[in-house]
């Protein structure tokens, strides 16, 4: 019967779309960082998260969950909805599959190198438009969920805040993934506390580069991108001298959460617009 189809495609449509799961896991985590022992809030984050969470104090381990949101804003919303709205449940699904092997086997090992290396291109080109598109649909959606709290325009004038695209695009582009970093550099920006950093993976420390606002090497405070490569005499510096940037607490990570949530519901409106524009216009 064609309404047994048509409901069969809008539960693997519903199936497919995590950013449900995603804010649910993301609470229970917060509240193992924030409420349990210190091996209970490490476990919790270890199932969000490739890194080793051995070793993690509570201040990494918000910001590791403050990454695995961002990072999933775009990988298990906005790319699926993207694909979805493309190609029905079949692209969003085949975008899906992309996704894990690239997660499961995108890691460089000898027996799963070339398949490894694959999907991991694959997923590159999939997810390269959405990670765009999250950045604005967070921008979009900050003035809802932010106001007072230094969206768009930072609170307390130097240090946090959103300080323009130009500054948040030449982080995302600092990543090593060409699209993990566009969600991920906005969320830091948006929120005022930092991400990216040393980050311990498999007994060993990877230094990631760091996105939103940080520090200068000479103790200034950096407010915009590469600030921290130009700021190198000690006027810059002095000129530069500010409070440190916050780290992820409790209350930044809260607030990450209602801002997924909406920027999530600004997404969803944002992409069925313009989908049905386009069939009007073609």
């Amino acid at each position: 019967a064609p309404w047994l189809g048509a409901l069969v495609a809008v539960y693997f449509a519903w199936a497919g779309l995590a950013l449900g799961s995603l804010l649910r896991e993301g609470r229970r985590t917060l509240h193992a960082i924030e409420h349990g022992t210190l091996d209970e809030a490490r476990t919790a984050v270890s199932m969000l998260v490739s890194r080793d969470t051995a070793q993690l104090d509570r201040p990494d381990l918000r910001r590791a969950l403050a990454e695995t949101l961002a990072e999933n804003f775009n990988d298990g919303f906005v790319a699926p909805f993207f694909w979805l709205l493309l190609g029905g449940p079949a692209a969003l699904w085949a975008y899906k599959a992309v996704s894990t092997m690239d997660s499961m086997w995108g890691y460089r090992t000898d027996r799963w190198r070339d398949l490894g290396r694959a999907c991991a291109r694959l997923d590159d080109v999939l997810a390269w438009l959405p990670a765009r598109l999250a950045v604005f649909f967070l921008w979009l959606s900050a003035p809802l969920v932010l106001a007072g709290k230094g969206a768009r325009g930072g609170p307390g004038g130097t240090h946090g805040g959103w300080q323009g695209f130009g500054p948040m695009a030449r982080d995302a582009r600092s990543m090593e993934s060409p699209n993990a970093g566009w969600p991920m550099s906005a969320a830091a920006w948006l929120h005022g506390a930092p991400m990216g950093g040393p980050t311990p993976y498999f007994g060993a420390v990877k230094h990631k580069p760091v996105l939103g606002p940080r520090m200068d090497a000479n103790g200034g405070c950096c407010t915009v991108a590469n600030a921290c490569d130009t700021a190198s005499s000690s006027a810059s510096a002095s000129a530069l001298a500010c409070a440190p940037p916050p780290a992820w607490d409790a209350e930044r990570l809260e607030g990450l959460l209602r801002h997924l949530r909406v920027a999530g519901l600004t997404a969803a409106v944002c992409l069925w617009a313009g989908t049905l524009l386009l069939r009007v216009l073609a």
